[in-house]
């Protein structure tokens, strides 16, 4: 998998950096007032679903997903981090895996979520949305974000959410 960071750090540092200060209980109390929450809340209604979520982390969707009754999956890339989510909750449903080639079949998941995690390959994010589509059933839905670092998520977002987590 060709990954780059951009980071004054090395990228172990980096992400033992970032990994480390997170937590379970602080990720999910950040998702109440957010955009994407009301649309997951949305979209997510009725029957159970199959859900991926490409690039987990530390699987804090995965257990939002899940405590609302969906069937969900997280796949994550770094074993530590892997690792680490179970740490936090051995029940979380995350596995290690690589987001551009899904150990999963076609047509598999009717939800797709991939959250700041596309915008890291060094050749686009083409072959992971390619990858996307192939699990994704026919009429499936996916959310896909990537962030914008502007000036006020550079000085005053960022810094705040490293003092919150």
């Amino acid at each position: 998998m060709s990954y780059i960071l951009y980071s004054n750090n090395s990228q172990v540092d980096h992400d033992l950096k970032q990994w480390n200060q997170r937590n379970l209980e602080g990720e999910l109390h950040s998702f109440e007032n957010r955009t994407v929450t009301r649309k997951f809340n949305e979209y997510t209604k009725g029957p159970k679903l199959k859900i991926l979520e490409a690039g987990c982390g530390l699987g804090a969707w995965c257990t939002w997903f899940e405590s609302r009754g969906q069937d969900i999956i997280g796949v994550e890339y770094d074993n530590r981090i892997v690792h680490k989510a179970r740490e936090l909750n051995p029940k979380t449903p995350v596995r290690l895996g690589n987001v551009l080639q899904l150990d999963f079949p076609d047509n598999h998941f009717d939800i797709y979520v991939s959250l700041g995690v596309v915008e890291h390959f060094e050749n686009g994010p083409q072959e992971a949305l390619i990858e996307a589509n192939r699990v994704l059933k026919p009429g499936g839905l996916a959310f896909i974000s990537t962030p914008y670092l502007n000036r006020l998520r550079k000085s005053i977002t960022h810094p705040m959410r490293s003092l919150y987590f």
